[in-house]
């Protein structure tokens, strides 16, 4: 199999256990596209805004949500991915306070490779326009594979190098780069994502349907013929 859609399987089966494991009805679209891919599609990237919705509102009527291994599984795939497919902002962060967790709340994950004069750096990454944390978003030292998924909150902490930048990214969201030292003057550091709308748009392709209608509480879509003269046109040719 090749490595886009071995990707692709692997993405798609971490999408089912986090349904499952949150009694999430999830039921992912097969894929037709012919020939390799980068691992992931607009198809894709609808099924993971619409687990992060059940998500979020399972966490705002205060439902626990079951993730563990979720961000393991991200960072092994997710972020090598996205970060050489999606082209790199300039420099740029927003130093905001946030409600923050407490340091000692979010493990800080030493990427320092025996740097003499490591530093620790700790932000939140969430998105332009609702300003909702982004999870499981890619947060990698700039020309490696090193690096981490954020949390449920969309935070990350890392102790490395002073003198690099980190590579912030997230399926359907525009790629940004920041430099460590920015990020020295706060613990309350928060890295706005906007939305990649060529992005999210490339690849889609219009095909006719047939007549459709949400016919059931579910929004299932059941074929309808238009008329009785339509659904007896063949048997009277």
């Amino acid at each position: 199999m090749a490595k886009g859609k071995s990707t692709c399987k692997l993405l798609k089966s971490i999408r089912q256990q986090i349904a499952d494991a949150n009694g999430i009805s999830y039921q992912p679209k097969e894929c037709h596209h012919k020939g390799d891919c980068a691992g992931t599609c607009p198809a894709c990237e609808e099924e993971i805004r619409y687990l992060e919705r059940e998500l979020k509102a399972r966490k705002g009527n205060g439902f626990g949500m079951k993730v563990a291994g979720i961000a393991a599984g991200i960072c092994a795939t997710v972020m090598p991915m996205t970060a050489a497919a999606q082209g790199v902002k300039s420099d740029s962060t927003a130093n905001r306070p946030v409600n923050t967790a407490k340091k000692g709340d979010v493990k800080v994950v030493d990427l320092s490779d025996g740097c003499a004069s490591p530093v620790v750096v700790r932000g939140m990454v969430i998105d332009a326009e609702d300003k909702e944390p982004l999870i499981g978003a890619s947060v990698v030292i700039d020309g490696t594979k090193k690096g981490v998924a954020t949390n449920i909150d969309g935070q990350f902490a890392l102790k490395l190098s002073p003198d690099t930048s980190l590579v912030i990214s997230y399926i359907g969201y525009k790629t940004k780069k920041v430099h460590v030292s920015s990020l020295l003057h706060s613990d309350d550091n928060v890295i706005v994502l906007e939305e990649d709308r060529d992005a999210m748009l490339y690849g889609i392709v219009t095909i006719a349907t047939l007549p459709t209608s949400k016919d059931d509480v579910y929004g299932h879509r059941t074929y309808k013929p238009k008329s009785h003269k339509e659904k007896t046109k063949k048997k009277c040719k």
